[in-house]
């Protein structure tokens, strides 16, 4: 029987980032017929940080676009430094903001993402400081920005979530 799997980008064993699943663990390629309409070959994923996530993700289709392979240890300090340079301004209205931010969380590119949480961390401390309140859809983005950062680079780096903040406040110096 022909092993799949060589068809692919992504190979069994190999750690991936998936939308906002995260870094997860390609288990296997496999065939499968979930909708009835013929058999599609699928990525079977499981997250890193919640064993109890499984995804199937067809591996012709869309969504295997929305499969990114992990950054490299070398690279991480290179995206610290590109996201310094990385210009991405403060949109006063709610609806722009929103739209415009969820669209870089969305593309996926290392260096965005995380000038983005950079930008709403700073903003959510400077509202705090003034005793006002981040809004709730900005703390959506914010969550979403800070799993995709935290988890990553946690991962790369062999070091806990807790501990990222603390390295990027480091190196952003």
């Amino acid at each position: 029987m022909k092993d799949i799997s060589q068809d692919y980008e992504f190979k069994k064993g190999e750690y991936v980032i998936y939308r906002s699943g995260g870094i997860c663990e390609i288990c296997e390629i496999r065939r499968e017929n979930f909708d009835g309409n013929g058999s599609k070959d699928y990525y079977k994923l499981r997250s890193v940080f919640d064993r109890r996530m499984q995804l199937f993700v067809p591996c012709v289709s869309p969504l295997a676009q929305k499969i990114r392979h992990i950054i490299a240890r070398d690279e991480l300090d290179e995206v610290i430094e590109r996201s310094k340079n990385e210009t991405i301004e403060w949109i006063n209205e709610p609806k722009l903001r929103a739209h415009t931010y969820t669209d870089i969380l969305i593309e996926a590119d290392n260096v965005k993402t995380l000038a983005l949480f950079n930008v709403l961390n700073a903003k959510k401390k400077e509202l705090e400081s003034k005793n006002k309140q981040f809004g709730a859809s900005d703390t959506r983005l914010l969550a979403r920005a800070e799993k995709t950062v935290l988890e990553e680079f946690a991962f790369v780096l062999g070091i806990t979530r807790d501990d990222v903040v603390p390295y990027l406040e480091e190196k952003m110096k």
